[in-house]
């Protein structure tokens, strides 16, 4: 088992709370990098997984709709950002920003997960009303509203996950990667391969599509 691959699983293990070293805090992702590459340190590594997974892991879930697989989707793409920088395939200076190019390797693993295991992702996707499934939206906490506010909030977020699945797939994606992942249009076009305008495109589209939907939903509600 190499260094990185422990260090790995060390952060991966750090609880959700844990903040970042603050010696690091106000870094760049790419002084990170070289600081980690060229002499291993490890607060700059966790300051570096920290500072990323949690929109890493909410741009795969909401694809893969269970914890389990994004879980081990983030893992395997960040094995490969170790490998990457280990092996000196990523530089800042000739490559384009980390945060794109750690959403492209995720983008990337999580594509090698549909072709692989797309009768799981079938399965496991297969009834949108499941309670049970992790929906496409995360429920924001509740000081604890009156039973039908309840509902209604309820049905509102359903109303938003059938929306958001019914985009076509790229406009979906670019939705997700800025939502989701905070990337701007440009690290967008970037992780997608496509052009700047187009990507814009896809965004202006996504929005404008579920602005409707949920206005209907409004009008009916």
């Amino acid at each position: 088992m190499t260094a990185a691959v422990v260090l790995l699983r060390d952060a991966a293990s750090m609880p959700a709370g844990a903040s970042i070293p603050t010696m690091y805090e106000h870094w760049s992702d790419e002084s990170l990098v070289e600081r980690w590459r060229d002499t291993h340190d490890e607060a700059a590594f966790r300051t570096l997984y920290m500072r990323h997974k949690t929109g890493m892991y909410r741009y795969l879930l909401r694809g893969v709709r269970t914890p389990e697989h994004a879980q081990d989707i983030l893992q395997n793409a960040w094995s490969r950002l170790c490998d990457a920088i280990e092996r000196g395939k990523y530089t800042a200076r000739e490559n384009a920003s980390f945060k794109t190019f750690a959403f492209t390797l995720a983008n990337n693993c999580r594509a090698d997960f549909y072709r692989r295991d797309r009768l799981k992702l079938v399965q496991a996707s297969a009834d949108p009303e499941d309670d049970d499934a992790v929906p496409l939206y995360e429920r924001a906490p509740d000081p604890g509203p009156q039973p039908d506010q309840s509902l209604e909030r309820d049905q509102l977020l359903r109303a938003y996950a059938r929306a958001l699945a019914a985009l076509p797939d790229t406009q979906r994606e670019a939705f997700l990667l800025q939502e989701d992942g905070g990337l701007g249009i440009k690290e967008i076009a970037e992780v997608m391969g496509v052009p700047f305008e187009t990507a814009k495109s896809y965004l202006r589209y996504a929005r404008d599509k579920l602005r409707s939907q949920l206005q209907e939903w409004h009008e009916q509600h």
